[in-house]
């Protein structure tokens, strides 16, 4: 798995698939090439590139045909990716958590506000009972009490109907990294579902703030 694959969606471009395809006519039976080209394809049809609409039937086509050939060892992300757009609910379960496996040995630091949206909430909504649950515990066994793992857990009390559990840990992953906006407008839904219009209000206004800080942040590196 490559370190994009790993720690975060890179900028995805359609040359970097073209590119990957390329030399797959080259080296055909190079299981590396193809599992890179597998998590390309996958942020491709998820976040879209200059001349490819966002969703493509093609690139899932591609990234079935990928898959099917490679280890069950490998590509653990984009089968979890193809399960849930598949809506098999067992099989996103199962290579999800096998996956969150591999994260949680190999990543470090954990996932960054940034990272978690769009390796996990962003690729996975409407996800099946139980979901968030057990990639917080997986995900804690290598992360610890980090803001990534009070996240995950805190969309789990969510799911769980859990409102106030929910904003606990959305309270805790913001006092671990005040850059977590994500978890600042959890918090702002949460309230608007209580009809909490103030309590809201300002934690719309947080998650806003902080996302501007993190994105000047991360510009200025």
């Amino acid at each position: 798995m490559s370190e994009e694959s790993k720690n975060g969606s890179a900028e995805v471009t359609a040359p970097y698939v073209e590119e990957i395809e390329a030399q797959l006519k080259t080296r055909p039976d190079d299981l590396g090439l193809r599992e890179d080209l597998a998590q390309a394809l996958t942020d491709r049809h998820l976040l879209g590139a200059e001349g490819h609409l966002v969703g493509s039937d093609e690139d899932i086509k591609r990234l079935k045909e990928i898959v099917s050939g490679l280890p069950e060892d490998a590509a653990l992300y984009p089968r979890a990716y193809l399960a849930h757009h598949e809506q098999r609910d067992e099989d996103l379960i199962r290579w999800s958590g096998r996956w969150a496996d591999a994260v949680a040995l190999t990543v470090s630091p954990p996932y960054d506000c940034d990272e978690l949206y769009y390796n996990i909430v962003l690729p996975f909504e409407s996800v099946p009972e139980g979901f968030w649950r057990k990639l917080a515990e997986t995900l804690r066994q290598g992360w610890g009490d980090s803001a990534a793992v009070f996240m995950l857990q805190a969309l789990a009390n969510a799911e769980d109907g859990e409102p106030d559990k929910a904003i606990d840990n959305l309270i805790l992953a913001l006092d671990k990294d005040a850059n977590y906006w994500l978890a600042a407008w959890v918090c702002g839904q949460i309230y608007t579902n209580q009809k909490n219009w103030h309590g809201a209000l300002g934690y719309y206004k947080k998650a806003l703030k902080v996302f501007a800080r993190a994105s000047l942040s991360k510009q200025k590196r």
